[in-house]
């Protein structure tokens, strides 16, 4: 579990190497359902990092049956055993719904559906998930259901979802600033695709505004994030010498 913890999902050839150590721990224990849920999770994230990098449609088929075989190891695990391996299976779910949403054309809307609720059920119904998980899972699922209903040309209900998400995002925001910066980013830029294609172009760019405001904003938290990793990472080398 370790192994996959902490990835650097640029760095494809990083991910390989810890990939074969996980798969030969795998081959250690193969009733381990855990260890299986593990791998499988990574080499998920594996493949839609080859994919969003190369196009290469196999890499993009895999990384979905990669990512629907670690959900059938993970719902054969007990909430006590998920709990103690800080397994949110919201994530499962849900990112094999958005992936169907992005990696597809056309999209297949029933797929996106059937995991978006199986998404909700388990933000609703697993005991051990904190407020702020199930916050963070509401966000996001709702998200994708404003989406749902754009396709669809229920525009009004899609634009009451999104509203309701930047609420949502709002309050977030409260306990924890700059925590949130690419989901308002992409609740801003669905704004701007609902009310371009409705015809309400004053409305459209107000929320371009707050698109690129926000991007900016994300952009300078992110690069002093890195600075301080930097930093830190200097001054641990530099006592270590």
């Amino acid at each position: 579990f370790r192994l996959g913890k902490n990835l650097n999902q640029r760095d494809t050839i990083g991910m390989q190497q810890t990939l074969h150590k996980m798969y030969a721990l795998r081959q250690n224990h193969p009733d381990n359902n855990a260890i299986a849920y593990d791998y499988l999770s990574v080499r998920q994230t594996y493949h839609v990092c080859l994919f969003e990098e190369t196009g290469d449609t196999p890499a993009r088929d895999q990384a979905m049956n990669d990512g629907k075989r670690a959900i059938t190891y993970l719902e054969q695990m007990t909430n006590d055993e998920l709990c103690q391996r800080k397994v949110n299976p919201v994530w499962n779910y849900y990112n094999v719904a958005v992936s169907y949403d992005l990696y597809y054309d056309p999209r297949p809307t029933d797929s996106i559906v059937r995991y978006l609720d199986k998404a909700r059920q388990a933000n609703t119904k697993l005991p051990f998930l904190t407020q702020s998980e199930r916050l963070q899972g509401t966000i996001s699922i709702r998200d994708l259901q404003a989406w749902l209903y754009l396709y669809d040309g229920l525009y009004d209900t899609a634009e009451a979802e999104m509203h309701a998400v930047l609420a949502l995002i709002d309050m977030v925001e409260t306990m924890s600033p700059d925590a949130i910066l690419t989901e308002r980013g992409e609740a801003y830029a669905f704004m701007v695709e609902l009310y371009e294609t409705t015809g309400q172009i004053d409305k459209a760019l107000h929320y371009q505004k707050l698109y690129t405001d926000n991007n900016r904003e994300r952009f300078s938290t992110e690069k002093n994030r890195a600075l301080h990793e930097v930093e830190a990472q200097y001054n641990i080398e530099k006592k270590d010498r």
